[in-house]
């Protein structure tokens, strides 16, 4: 349905209306009595996008703090789990040596 839309005479149709708004609002602009309400929408618009643009760097500062600590525990769990396993490597290496000393007192 929204390829029809687009396509055409509807196309022709869309664009014509666009600038026939716009041909509209900018007569608006020009008068006196409309100008004033204008200027307010705008300065709110201003204000909005201000506001968001504020409220989205702090949800992103707030991802990034989130990202950053999961890293660093996601590098701490892998620190240790090395360490365990160096461990674990040294304390095989230790009972084989007893138990190949024990062998050898046993022969």
């Amino acid at each position: 349905m929204a390829e029809n839309l687009v396509s055409g005479k509807n196309a022709l149709l869309l664009m014509a209306g666009g600038a026939l708004g716009t041909l509209g609002l900018l007569a608006l602009a020009k008068s006196d009595a409309v100008r004033p309400l204008l200027v307010g929408a705008a300065k709110e618009g201003v204000a909005f996008k201000e506001w968001l643009a504020a409220n989205f760097e702090k949800a992103k500062e707030d991802l990034e703090d989130i990202i950053a600590e999961g890293a660093y525990e996601h590098e701490s769990e892998v620190a240790a789990e090395g360490e365990l396993k160096d461990r674990e490597a040294e304390l095989i290496a230790k009972i084989e040596e007893l138990l190949a000393k024990v062998k050898e007192k046993g022969e």
